[in-house]
C-alpha cells in the first residue's frame, strides 16, 4: 500500500477547503502545507516539499517574528528539507539561527529544540570537515543526551535517538587526529 499517495490527493483537497472556509485561520492552512509536504517527502519529492516548507517558514517569520514556536517549528521543517535536498550546509547555517530562540524563548527541554538540536547535531557531524565541528556536534549531543534522559527516561525513542547520534559523532570524532 502506498500511504504517501493516497494521503496526498485527500491532503490536497482538505487544503482546497481550508483555504476556501477558513482563510483566515493562516495557522491551520499552514498546518496543512506542512502536512502535503511531509508526504511530498515520503514519496521522494522532496524539492516539492522543500518549496512549500520555505514559503510556510518565510510567512511565519514575518508574521511572528523569528522567536515564536510556530515559526522555529517551521525553521526546523524547512532545515530538514534543505538537507533532504542535499543543502546541508543551509540547513546548519538556519539552525545555527533557530536554536538560541529555541532554547531561550521555549527552553532546553522543549521538544522542538530537542528536535532542533538533534538535527543541528546530525547535520554538523555528517558534513564536518574538521575536528572542530565534529566537536561542536559532540558537545551538543553530550549536553542534550542528558537533558532527554532526565525529561524522558532511557527507553525512550527520543533518547535511542540521542544515544545513536551521540555514538556515531563519537566515533567520527576519534576519527580526525588529535
Amino acid at each position: 500500500i502506498n500511504e504517501g499517495g493516497d494521503a496526498l490527493p485527500v491532503l490536497e483537497a482538505n487544503l482546497v477547503l481550508a483555504q476556501r472556509l477558513w482563510s483566515h485561520d493562516e495557522d491551520s492552512v499552514e498546518t496543512i502545507k506542512m502536512n502535503i509536504a511531509n508526504c511530498l517527502s515520503e514519496l521522494g519529492r522532496h524539492d516539492e516539499a522543500l518549496v512549500l516548507l520555505r514559503e510556510i517558514y518565510r510567512k511565519r517569520r514575518v508574521a511572528k517574528g523569528t522567536a515564536h514556536e510556530g515559526t522555529i517549528f517551521a525553521a526546523v521543517m524547512f532545515a530538514d528539507a534543505l538537507s533532504r535536498c542535499e543543502a546541508k550546509r543551509d540547513a546548519i547555517t538556519l539552525l545555527r539561527k533557530t536554536l538560541p530562540d529555541a532554547q531561550r524563548c521555549l527552553g532546553e527541554s522543549h521538544d522542538i529544540t530537542l528536535r532542533t538540536v538533534g538535527l543541528f547535531a546530525e547535520l554538523i557531524a555528517r558534513s564536518a570537515t574538521s575536528r572542530e565541528e565534529v566537536a561542536e556536534a559532540d558537545a551538543l549531543a553530550k549536553k542534550y543526551i542528558d537533558v532527554v534522559r532526565r525529561i524522558f527516561g532511557r527507553g525512550h525513542p527520543l533518547m535511542q535517538n540521542f544515544r545513536t547520534l551521540s555514538e556515531q559523532v563519537h566515533a567520527k570524532l576519534e576519527s580526525f587526529p588529535a
